[in-house]
């Protein structure tokens, strides 16, 4: 395996800021532009894809890797560093780098931490520091997709500042109510599709708008709104960026909008496809899940005679704990297709083990695109902000162990 070492001369990073913003996404959008065949095509879905052939000994080094040293590069930063060893222009990544927050982290008040599990604790309260740290917040604070309003009555207990939570799930609205009224919270929880054109709020007082994972469409909506009624503060941390009506993305800065490139929902996936707060026993559901997949997918082929992926439903992971045979049967209905009497379905799963092993080794090349598409995300919302007037920074709210989601973005209007 060739070692993790960067081609060329080092590169000294620096603090993505308003002074690079620009810089970073123009520079960012290139890479992506130059090198589209091989981050765009899935080799999940295509078996053998277009860049192949132009990128040869990428494609026979990843084939070439041990289970060992595949492992390896489950980590993003030597993924990036090993990947350089063909694709030098990948450096590009070291340019810039997004700072850690410095806000010392708030403790739950007694008691108002019930219910929420540690690590989401930890990214409620990280965010709450952040938002909170300096010029706290001065007057009513909106909170987008607030669920139970857990992040709400923490940032009402920071700010001691009222707090309109939207949460569109009625039952969560119910749930977070009663957790209000028994934690004494300033916070109101009210049911709104925050996506209705005819969205309608009383935005006279209100001193900051926030989204803490609120998904595509959901965050987008709350950076509209606030922009159009020229919020003095937004805090925003974006996830799930493909998790959108529109089947090719809308891009909302100047830059995003003169770019060339055009993204459908599959393609923004690639954005979050990365899991570092997984377990073990995650991994390994995920690992059978892929290959039963995999092995369904050469069945159908089999039984249909298109030899072509075809897309098949999530299923509940507690699924996971009956056969290989019990969930081909389960898909084989689903798509409406009949199972003949006599299937071989061990040797099915032998032949999925060694598809899947090369599947993994060239998606590794997507994958090492992966934070270049994030930042380009990321940064599409930071110069849409700035052209609406706003001072916009971006850090990180906590460590990525936490979430790998841990960019927040900032924005005041002076």
């Amino acid at each position: 395996m060739r070692p993790f070492i960067v081609i060329g001369h080092p590169m000294l990073s620096s603090s993505l800021s308003s002074l690079n913003y620009q810089d970073a996404f123009n520079g960012i959008d290139c890479l992506l532009v130059q090198f589209q065949p091989i981050w765009r095509e899935s080799p999940f879905t295509q078996d053998h894809p277009s860049w192949l052939s132009d990128h040869g000994e990428l494609a026979d080094a990843l084939q070439n890797l041990s289970d060992d040293e595949l492992e390896e590069l489950e980590d993003e930063s030597n993924l990036i560093a090993w990947t350089q060893n063909f694709l030098p222009e990948l450096a590009l990544l070291e340019r810039w780098q997004i700072a850690p927050g410095q806000a010392p982290l708030l403790s739950a008040p007694k008691f108002s931490d019930v219910g929420i599990p540690g690590r989401k604790l930890t990214q409620i309260m990280s965010f709450t520091s952040a938002v909170t740290a300096g010029k706290s917040p001065a007057g009513p604070i909106i909170d987008w997709c607030s669920g139970k309003g857990h992040l709400a009555r923490q940032l009402h207990f920071a700010s001691r500042q009222r707090v309109l939570a939207l949460e569109y799930d009625p039952k969560l609205c119910e749930q977070g109510t009663l957790l209000n009224q028994q934690q004494q919270a300033d916070v109101s929880l009210i049911k709104q599709d925050v996506l209705d054109p005819a969205l309608s709020l009383d935005n006279s007082k209100v001193s900051l708008h926030t989204a803490l994972h609120a998904c595509g469409d959901l965050h987008k909506a709350m950076l509209s709104h606030a922009c159009r009624h020229h919020a003095p503060q937004i805090a925003l941390s974006p996830c799930c960026y493909h998790l959108t009506k529109e089947p090719h993305y809308q891009a909302l800065s100047r830059a995003g909008q003169n770019s060339e490139l055009t993204l459908t929902r599959s393609q923004l996936r690639l954005a979050v496809m990365e899991t570092v707060t997984g377990g073990e026993r995650v991994k390994r559901l995920r690992q059978q899940e892929l290959l039963w997949r995999t092995g369904y997918d050469l069945l159908q082929r089999q039984l249909t005679g298109c030899d072509r992926y075809q897309p098949t439903p999530s299923i509940n992971k507690a699924q996971l704990s009956g056969t290989f045979e019990d969930y081909c049967i389960k898909m084989a209905h689903w798509q409406q297709l009949s199972l003949p009497g006599e299937v071989d379905f061990q040797d099915i799963l032998h032949r999925a083990g060694q598809k899947l092993a090369r599947i993994q080794r060239l998606e590794k090349a997507r994958l090492g695109f992966r934070k270049a598409l994030e930042w380009w995300l990321l940064l599409d919302r930071v110069l849409y902000l700035e052209e609406q007037g706003y001072r916009v920074e971006m850090s990180q709210f906590c460590e990525r162990g936490i979430t790998p989601r841990n960019t927040l973005i900032q924005a005041w209007r002076d």
